[in-house]
């Protein structure tokens, strides 16, 4: 028998039997390298994020993931994705101004609460409003800022529009500081 027969045969053996079928299709997945650049994180977070409940006591997990093989990299669940960025929108308070999706899917850039380019951190805001960082925590924590934090520790990012709203305000807001009357001091 000649060796191509016997190649032949096999591959004809496979496709009769059942086929292995992954839990999602592959369109409705993403890997791990467009995870971390979708949430700017490293692969290590990804990896935290997918054994990291969504809420205080939830069995449903931060990012749905499964890997095809042992060492192949994790395939993420793009709902998943969605439903944890919701989670943090929804967690901080931020309103969703994303566009329609197009074919099912958001832009990359759309799916964060804002996008990566209209955020600094604390540190910046922070040298912006000439105050110490632990006041911009503080400042977040009060509602002034529009800001996000993708879990527990993580570094908080914060809105340029909003930093630039608190500035604007400093400067419409009328002066707490009343100028001196002559009049009273000289005692006339």
């Amino acid at each position: 028998m000649k060796p191509w027969r016997v190649i032949d045969d096999g591959i004809e053996e496979d496709l009769r039997d059942v086929q292995l079928r992954l839990p999602f299709p592959d369109e409705s997945t993403i890997d791990t390298a467009r995870a971390c650049a979708i949430l700017h994180v490293s692969a290590a977070v990804v990896y935290r994020l997918t054994v990291t409940p969504i809420a205080p006591g939830s069995e449903t997990m931060s990012l749905v993931a499964y890997s095809t093989m042992r060492g192949a990299p994790l395939r993420i669940e793009y709902a998943s994705m969605v439903r944890f960025l919701d989670s943090v929108r929804e967690r901080h308070g931020i309103p969703d101004h994303r566009p329609i999706p197009v074919f099912g899917r958001y832009r990359d850039d759309d799916l964060l609460p804002f996008p990566w380019s209209d955020t600094i951190t604390v540190n910046d805001a922070a040298e912006a409003l000439s105050i110490h960082p632990s006041k911009v925590l503080l400042r977040i924590e009060s509602g002034q800022f529009e800001a996000y934090q993708l879990g527990h520790g993580a570094p908080w990012r914060i809105s340029r529009n909003s930093l630039a709203r608190l500035i604007a305000s400093f400067s419409t807001r009328p002066s707490s500081v009343r100028p001196y009357n002559l009049d009273n001091i000289v005692g006339r």
